[in-house]
């Protein structure tokens, strides 16, 4: 199986690109492995080259596409790879994250895409902290119902039409496997730590545009991804374990993401925005 690593890298934190490439290990073939930057020094440049990667192009993205855009260029180079991984540049993978994300492909024949199981990496106040670690369960206990893809993703490399305007890449890729009558697997041993914005003011703006993005998909392609439904029996249970732990926290994070999410569909429907150009987000 011949693989190909696509590491987007916006706002470039030179030590965790340098590990996701030192990591970046699989027993199957590397057709190559594409890192896509938006700025970047000669000095940086030069670090990365001096890790002596087989097999590693550095593309330099002086205007910026979006991410959808950064993948849709990147497939372009692979020629002969079946499978396609994502991994974003601000995340961390572990040495065999790579190997158990692509196990699926050996056992079925009939997986479409495969998605690690991630954890906060960082902490910040109080509130941020107890918000993602909700969300991170959330997204724990609905991909083992329903799949729901990651920062740190594979999909099949298939004849895709790919928009310009996709907001969010992972639901695209999910909702096309499924299309083509493939299944999304969620694999709890491929792990990854993600951080996440440090305050509450940028938390909102990516939850509203997460939002955005899902919406994106149900009505363009009518399709549900596990979190779009606020409300069934797995997220009912989460919700009352965060509850007793910190019942002010909970309801203001109800509160918030109700907030985020109306603001998401007023942007969405009436003013029509699609962010699919993220703004990058501090960390």
């Amino acid at each position: 199986m011949q693989i190909g690593i696509i590491i987007p890298a916006y706002r470039l934190n030179l030590r965790k690109v340098k590990d996701i490439l030192r990591n970046v290990k699989t027993k199957h073939t590397v057709e190559k492995i594409v890192l896509f930057v938006h700025k970047f020094r000669k000095s940086e440049l030069e670090k990365i080259r001096k890790l002596k990667i087989k097999k590693l192009k550095v593309f330099i993205e002086k205007k910026r596409k979006g991410k959808i855009g950064v993948i849709k260029k990147s497939i372009g180079f692979f020629k002969s790879s079946s499978i396609i991984l994502v991994i974003n540049g601000d995340i961390q993978i572990r040495r065999d994250s790579i190997e158990n994300l692509l196990s699926p492909y050996i056992k079925y024949n009939n997986v479409g895409s495969t998605t690690g199981k991630g954890t906060i990496g960082e902490k910040y106040n109080r509130f941020v902290n107890y918000f993602n670690s909700f969300v991170c369960e959330l997204h724990h206990k609905t991909s083992k119902k329903k799949t729901k893809l990651s920062q740190f993703y594979s999909f099949r490399h298939l004849p895709l039409k790919i928009p310009s305007d996709i907001v969010s890449d992972e639901a695209f890729f999910e909702c096309m496997m499924k299309r083509f009558g493939l299944k999304n697997i969620y694999v709890e041993n491929a792990i990854f730590y993600y951080s996440t914005p440090n305050s509450i003011s940028k938390l909102f703006e990516q939850r509203r545009r997460n939002f955005i993005g899902n919406m994106q998909v149900k009505t363009r392609y009518h399709y549900n991804v596990s979190t779009i439904i606020p409300f069934n029996e797995v997220t009912f249970k989460t919700f009352l374990i965060f509850l007793f732990k910190n019942l002010v926290f909970m309801l203001f994070s109800l509160f918030f993401e109700i907030l985020a999410r109306i603001k998401g569909m007023i942007d969405y429907f009436i003013l029509g925005e699609r962010p699919y150009k993220w703004r990058v987000v501090t960390h």
